[in-house]
């Protein structure tokens, strides 16, 4: 084991409060720890090799994935890396291995309450989508679950993601939304000698040189680090970028500047749409972005689309569509599973009070900021 000083119980229940607290609903992070707690406190791992259990942990946490939410992991393998470098360094998991040890496994019990109580904050939502199509649902109270509740608040983005897709679909589906790619037939010496190429990737060849298809709006999916930012992407176009977040001249620049498409949609909560363009015009950027999507806007869209005037026609196929994209993004832990698991391993024994009460919400902790000088903001280079 490293010799690193040895944080108080404190501060390194702080360490995994803060990541339940940053942990979407699935609680990835948090479970792996437990699950490393778990086998060492088995006999199965031990704190002399911390690097045995960072390889390891991937496995740990993709076998209990599966058992509770019927699901195949698939995360980067820096992922791990991080967790036990950054967030859950040696030193503060061993304070944890101590404190799990001496009261019989009370941190692990702790983590699988933490993600029961995600779970019941999410089962109403999902139920107001079962029967959304049947009339009462309101999308402004929908997206405000996920912005008031701190236990879904990580997880607002991929809230509006979903709202943002199933209209899509809904409406395109509606309208016929089609795509069609065609190429000159003026160049056939080209088209012949990249027959194969132009088969591969557009479709096409000189004895077909169009193809038409219906428009698609595609998730790029959750916990992907290396999607540049994009969150969805379509056939026709435009990528689309979720923030929940207010743009300034600071971070509005880095999310377009790492997006290649040409045009891009922004969707965030900020309603001065006059102040962001605003920004994106002094930039450089406005060019790029094809416009911005708002709560507000959202909120209207739907209301059009559950009216009278068309709710007969788009009601159960947008219904249809939300439910299909929360269970993909919002995948529920089955709770049967969750409570065969706490009796096997004897968590139902266990009283969660003090320390590891899970009546109070958990928090992250929160690092004092260091005073940063103003730097210039460079306008991006044309493209080639």
């Amino acid at each position: 084991m490293p010799k690193d000083p040895s944080p108080s119980p404190a501060d390194a229940k702080q360490r995994l409060d803060t990541l339940i607290a940053n942990a979407r609903n699935q609680l990835l992070m948090p479970i792996t720890i437990a699950e490393a707690l778990h086998k060492i406190a088995e006999g199965a791992a031990s704190l002399d090799d911390i690097d045995a259990i960072r390889r390891k942990s991937y496995h740990w946490c993709a076998t209990i994935n599966h058992r509770l939410f019927g699901k195949v992991l698939s995360l980067n393998r820096s992922y791990w890396d991080k967790l036990y470098s950054d967030h859950m360094p040696p030193a503060a998991l061993a304070v944890l291995s101590g404190e799990n040890q001496r009261e019989s496994g009370i941190v692990e019990a702790y983590v699988y309450a933490r993600l029961r109580q995600t779970v019941e904050s999410l089962r109403p939502v999902r139920s107001s989508l079962v029967g959304g199509a049947a009339g009462g649902f309101s999308l402004v109270s929908f997206l405000s679950t996920f912005e008031q509740d701190a236990k879904l608040k990580r997880s607002v983005d991929k809230a509006y993601e979903v709202v943002v897709h199933a209209l899509f679909n809904a409406i395109a589906t509606r309208v016929r939304a089609q795509v069609t790619i065609s190429v000159s037939t003026a160049e056939a010496a080209i088209l012949a000698d990249f027959q194969d190429f132009c088969q591969l990737l557009l479709g096409v060849d000189a004895a077909a040189p169009s193809i038409t298809v219906p428009a698609r709006l595609y998730r790029v999916g959750g916990a992907n680090s290396r999607d540049g930012g994009v969150d969805l992407w379509a056939n026709f176009g435009p990528a689309i970028q979720v923030k929940h977040i207010a743009l300034d001249l600071q971070n509005t620049q880095p999310i377009v500047e790492s997006i290649s498409a040409e045009h891009i949609v922004i969707v965030c909560k900020d309603a001065d749409k006059p102040a962001i363009q605003a920004v994106l015009t002094q930039v450089g950027l406005g060019g790029r972005v094809r416009g911005i999507i708002t709560k507000a806007d959202l909120a209207r869209w739907y209301d059009l689309a559950l009216g009278p005037k068309h709710a007969a026609h788009m009601a159960v196929p947008l219904f249809k569509a939300l439910l299909a994209e929360f269970d993909d993004e919002f995948t529920l832990a089955d709770p049967g599973a969750i409570d065969k698991l706490t009796k096997e391993r004897g968590y139902d024994k266990l009283k969660l009070e003090g320390t590891w009460s899970v009546a109070q919400p958990v928090t992250r902790a929160v690092k004092p900021k260091k005073a940063k000088a103003p730097k210039d903001i460079k306008k991006p280079k044309p493209k080639q």
